[in-house]
């Protein structure tokens, strides 16, 4: 119990800290001061924070996860979420 206590405690650590961030440079910065190296946590994590519920792909070419970071990414800075969260 005591270590998922402590992985909720991280999580809304790292989300209080990506909220004041608006470069891609201080994102990741906050990912690795972190160690969350993998792409997955990172998508994860920054979609918690944008507080998105649900993603529809409706493409049918497979993109990478690298890829698919780089689009969250770029939604979090462009910064627009804000309005809605």
């Amino acid at each position: 119990m005591s270590q998922v206590l402590e992985t909720f405690n991280k999580v809304s650590s790292i989300i209080k800290e990506l909220l004041y961030c608006t470069e891609k440079e201080d994102i990741e910065k906050v990912f690795s001061n972190n160690n969350i190296n993998d792409f997955s946590d990172r998508i994860n994590i920054l979609r918690k924070t944008m507080k998105v519920e649900q993603v529809f792909y409706t493409g049918k070419k497979k993109i990478t996860l690298e890829d698919e970071y780089q689009y969250e990414l770029d939604i979090f800075v462009e910064g627009s979420w804000r309005l809605l969260a």
